[in-house]
């Protein structure tokens, strides 16, 4: 017996038709998608980017008031001390000088107190025996110093004296006072 083949209903046609478009679109969607992909991954490249930080040499100074004892004519002589704080870089080594003041007529030799036209003979030291004159480089000596590996502040005491000399005992009573430029060089 012979089977003769009979046309597929016109139903059957359109759903193997939508199934062969369907399968046509998801071929096409993966071809997409693989060529998507494969353009993403198609090469690289690097680079090197230089990092650099540089710490500066730097040094800054305070220093806190001085105030020497009162003085009175034929007392004798009186003293004072302040503190200079020198904070640097790490590592550090530095020199500390003190200008003459800003009294005219003053110097590192002879710093001068003034109150007006009046003035005080005074000085500055490095030492607590006051034997020698806290200079600026030039005249009088300098203290010199190396900050910590921590970068820690360093203190120096600066000392001062108002001698019993003739041209004190002549002053008149009042406030006398100076500036004094404190330099750190490193």
């Amino acid at each position: 017996m012979r089977r003769i083949a009979t046309a597929a209903p016109p139903a059957a046609k359109g759903h193997r038709a939508r199934r062969a478009a369907s399968a046509s679109t998801s071929v096409a969607i993966a071809i997409v998608l693989a060529l998507a992909c494969r353009a993403a991954n198609a090469g690289s490249a690097t680079a090197n980017l230089s990092v650099s930080a540089t710490v500066q040499s730097v040094c800054a100074a305070s220093a806190n008031s001085m105030a020497i004892a009162p003085y009175t004519a034929l007392g004798g002589p009186v003293t004072g001390s302040a503190t200079i704080t020198v904070k640097c870089t790490s590592d550090l080594a530095f020199k500390v000088q003190l200008g003459p003041g800003a009294t005219p007529g003053g110097s590192i030799s002879q710093r001068l107190l003034s109150n007006g036209s009046q003035s005080l003979q005074y000085n500055l030291y490095t030492t607590s025996n006051l034997t020698s004159i806290w200079g600026d480089g030039t005249t009088g000596v300098t203290l010199s110093g190396m900050t910590s590996s921590e970068g820690l502040s360093t203190s120096l005491t600066v000392f001062a004296e108002l001698p019993d000399s003739v041209m004190n005992r002549l002053a008149t009573p009042g406030i006398y006072s100076d500036q004094v430029t404190v330099t750190i060089t490193y």
